[in-house]
């Protein structure tokens, strides 16, 4: 893959015929502002169109603009624009592209750039600081990062991997939360930067299959599953854990994992899951499986430890106990980190593997 400037590109209007696939609405915008030719009116005319590219497929693209949808302001420059297409997402395509923003802005003594965005979790990724909120050209609240300009050395520092815990007990404090913190303190020490999401007494309804996630590329029902979606797609991998009720996982977190893998549209495949279980008794193998049935029909590898994924005990207390429950955690966080370090490595050298799509069967015909 490599990063040229369209505007220096010999082949211009095949790579506005690539933008043309983009089926965001940011994308379509930035098509007719470069096929009416206005693209430097909006943005300025020292503004450049970055594109990632790998032969003669367009794999992402951004803005490195004088302005962007935040006017009158003084801030400049902005990061715009910016979008992978989804085969391609997981692979740090934005890290490369902000890779060349660094040299660009370096070389103009520029230390500083500005993204207009409406999203959580996604920019601090790479680095980014909340600045603020400021209104748009629309009369909007738009949240704005501001990204300081990193030689090589400090933005490989700050794309170390993340892992997503979504605890899924009622109490913060309790025998689930005791199990993930074990993993969060061993991430810790393997250079994996962790979020945890206790859901807590949330009122989480279920899944009415309205499919209406398909035109609104999120849930219909506007709730923590929609807040955790944008965390999920930034993840290299996911640890789900539950208190057993009646031999299966708490109803809350069921509720809310079948809206999440549903309703989120971008792909997990390779993004590596992990379920963990606590139980006073029994029942833990069975809530185990269930956990583990989202991870395996979404493509995420999935990882193990020294034995299955349970501590025991009736209190916080009594989990504390449970040494060899705390040493599987131990082991899991470690294993997972390993693999999603390792999958980042090969998907740097061969990509992922191809996923076919084409099948759909529903026995329609009766047979």
């Amino acid at each position: 893959m490599k990063v040229i400037n369209f505007f220096e590109s010999e082949v211009r209007q095949h790579w506005l015929d690539e933008i043309a696939r983009c089926e965001w609405g940011g994308g379509k915008f930035l098509y007719s502002l470069l096929s009416e030719g206005t693209f430097f009116d909006a943005v300025g005319e020292r503004s450049k169109l970055l594109l990632l590219v790998e032969g003669d497929e367009l794999i992402s693209f951004c803005t490195y603009a004088e302005k962007d949808d935040i006017q009158p302001t003084k801030l400049t420059p902005w990061i715009g624009f910016v979008y992978t297409y989804p085969k391609h997402r997981g692979k740090r395509c934005v890290g490369r592209l902000f890779e060349h923003i660094d040299s660009i802005a370096e070389s103009e003594g520029v230390d500083k750039a500005y993204i207009s965005t409406n999203h959580r979790g996604l920019y601090e990724k790479y680095g980014c600081e909340y600045f603020g909120e400021l209104t748009d050209i629309h009369g909007e609240p738009s949240r704005i990062y501001v990204k300081n300009i990193n030689t090589k050395k400090e933005f490989n520092a700050m794309s170390k991997p993340k892992v997503l815990l979504i605890n899924g007990s009622p109490r913060s404090n309790g025998c689930t939360a005791t199990a993930l913190e074990e993993m969060i303190n061993t991430f810790r020490e393997e250079g994996v930067e962790t979020e945890l999401i206790n859901i807590g007494t949330a009122d989480i309804r279920g899944c009415i299959a309205c499919n209406k996630c398909f035109e609104l590329g999120r849930c219909v029902f506007d709730d923590l599953v929609n807040s955790i979606a944008p965390l999920f797609e930034q993840a290299d991998g996911l640890v789900i854990g539950s208190p057993v009720y009646y031999s299966s996982p708490n109803g809350s977190l069921i509720s809310l994992l079948d809206r999440l893998f549903h309703s989120a549209r971008f792909p997990k495949h390779f993004k590596v899951g992990a379920a963990i279980v606590s139980c006073r008794r029994g029942g833990n193998t069975a809530s185990f499986d269930v956990l583990n049935k989202y991870f395996s029909i979404s493509s995420m590898p999935i990882a193990s430890s020294t034995y299955w994924n349970q501590v025991h005990g009736f209190t916080a207390e009594d989990v504390k106990k449970d040494a060899e429950g705390l040493q599987t955690m131990r082991n899991l966080a470690r294993n997972m980190a390993f693999m999603i370090k390792a999958f980042a490595d090969a998907k740097e050298k061969y990509g992922l593997p191809a996923i076919e799509r084409g099948a759909f069967t529903s026995f329609g015909d009766g047979k």
